[in-house]
């Protein structure tokens, strides 16, 4: 049983039923904590606000606990483990770090543009090295954590759209009941460890492109 810290995304909270519910519902055992931000608009200073009070919530706990973050959530924890997670005095045993939807992911992340957060001075992605433990989950479709290796495909470029818009995958993971719920146990996930982070990609269920 453990505490989950969790990180809205942009103007809202994370719905009850996100992921399935599967990391606070009554099998798991754990419980659920919302860490409040300025979660209003992407900006550096409220990701910098975001920052802060994850940091001083994670002091607060005992023992070992998780965080989620979705999105601008996710960015927040993205930008803590490069800037405070080095000098940290929490023991990277006692957390595991979760990301959905993340910008700055790695591996298909589209971070946004025109001067939205990350804007630069706080730079993007996670440091080279570092001892926390993170699973960085994207639903396929999500165009902002899943865009498009092949820029030049039509189809794969109007998933990508669809799915950051209020109806396309990056804002349900089965919270809105139009896909299947992602999991982060579906045996159907593509993982991929590098370090101390796995990166998994869940499959959409249906398909984005016939919702257009």
């Amino acid at each position: 049983m453990a505490n989950v810290l969790t990180l809205a995304t942009l103007s809202r909270d994370l719905p009850s039923n996100w992921l399935g519910g599967e990391l606070w519902d009554d099998a798991s055992g754990n419980t659920r904590v919302d860490v409040p931000y300025n979660n209003w608009w992407p900006s550096e200073a409220n990701a910098a606000d975001g920052v802060a009070k994850l940091n001083a919530a994670m002091l607060l706990e005992t023992g070992s606990f998780i965080v989620l973050g979705h999105s601008m959530g996710a960015q927040v924890i993205y930008k803590w483990m490069r800037e405070m997670g080095p000098t940290s005095s929490i023991d990277p045993a006692d957390v595991l770090f979760i990301c959905t939807g993340c910008p700055e992911r790695k591996y298909n992340g589209h971070p946004p543009k025109g001067g939205d957060y990350p804007g630069g001075a706080g730079g993007t992605g996670l440091p080279d090295t570092m001892p926390w433990t993170l699973w960085d989950m994207a639903a396929q479709y999500d165009g902002w954590a899943d865009a498009p290796n092949v820029t030049t495909n039509t189809r794969a470029n109007s998933n990508a759209q669809f799915g950051r818009t209020s109806r396309g995958p990056h804002s349900d993971y089965g919270s809105k009941g139009t896909y299947t719920p992602v999991s982060l146990y579906d045996e159907n996930n593509l993982t991929y460890v590098e370090g101390n982070v796995t990166y998994m990609l869940a499959p959409t269920r249906p398909l984005p492109y016939a919702k257009q």
